[in-house]
């Protein structure tokens, strides 16, 4: 009846799997949150980020920009999960082709970032934070709950939100169509909307999708970070084209 995580472009991909829902609370949401048509809803919003260990970059040298990923000191030392299976991987570097131009610029970037890997990319989302945590690689792309979550725990790892602007990545909540319990479902919505649960996430490391709930005191505010114009619907529709692009840049230069 529900299908309920992962990341916005796959629902906007498969628009035809879902039913349209308006939520009880919907004015309370953030506008990003609501999907087209109302086929799906954000239960959280979650920041792509760069990461860096703190005991191989000192904070004064760490990188500020996308950019900087490209300089010779990280080169090999770059935790990257594979976009053409990682839905988080996906996300960052859909982020990045829109921050850097989805006529060109964004996949000459790619083109480099490839390069840079000389070869290392990792099987899943979690071996990137784990890696650069590790010290297995200096700097890497992850999202942002995974980051907090590590450094709550005491690991060596800070995050840096890139100067070109990131992807504020929805994780969406949607009924499925022809559902067989659509009441139970719609009622699931509106409960994991609710001021009531999303007034949880700050303890869990999670934005909330609703306007009336602060983000923890340890996260940055949403205003000091800079997002792209994120086109979601470049993305669904060049889904197939890019991870085609991906995989040649790495049989040409991994």
């Amino acid at each position: 009846d529900i299908i309920w995580g992962g990341v916005a472009d796959t629902y906007v991909a498969n628009s035809d799997l879902f039913q349209a829902y308006t939520p009880a609370e919907v004015d309370m949401l953030m506008p990003s949150a609501v999907g087209e048509g109302s086929l799906w809803h954000a239960f959280d919003i979650e920041p792509m980020v760069m990461v860096y260990n703190t005991e191989m970059v000192a904070a004064e040298d760490a990188p500020t920009k996308w950019e900087d990923m490209l300089d010779e000191q990280y080169r090999g030392q770059i935790a990257c999960a594979d976009p053409t299976s990682s839905s988080s991987s996906y996300g960052v570097i859909m982020g990045i082709i829109n921050a850097y131009g989805t006529d060109g610029g964004g996949y000459d970037f790619v083109y480099k970032l490839v390069d840079a890997l000389e070869g290392k990319i990792l099987s899943s989302s979690s071996a990137v934070y784990k890696g650069v945590a590790e010290g297995e690689y200096m700097i890497g792309m992850t999202y942002e709950e995974a980051a907090l979550r590590y450094i709550d725990a005491g690991e060596p790892i800070a995050i840096v939100y890139p100067e070109e602007g990131t992807y504020s990545a929805p994780s969406p909540v949607a009924i499925v169509a022809n559902c067989r319990n659509l009441n139970s479902a719609q009622q699931f919505v509106d409960f994991v909307l609710s001021a009531e649960v999303q007034s949880q996430l700050a303890a869990l490391n999670r934005r909330s999708s609703r306007t009336d709930i602060p983000v923890a005191e340890s996260m940055t505010p949403m205003e000091e970070i800079k997002f792209v114009d994120y086109d979601f619907d470049w993305s669904t529709s060049h889904e197939q084209e890019f991870k085609d692009t991906w995989l040649d840049y790495v049989a040409e230069l991994g």
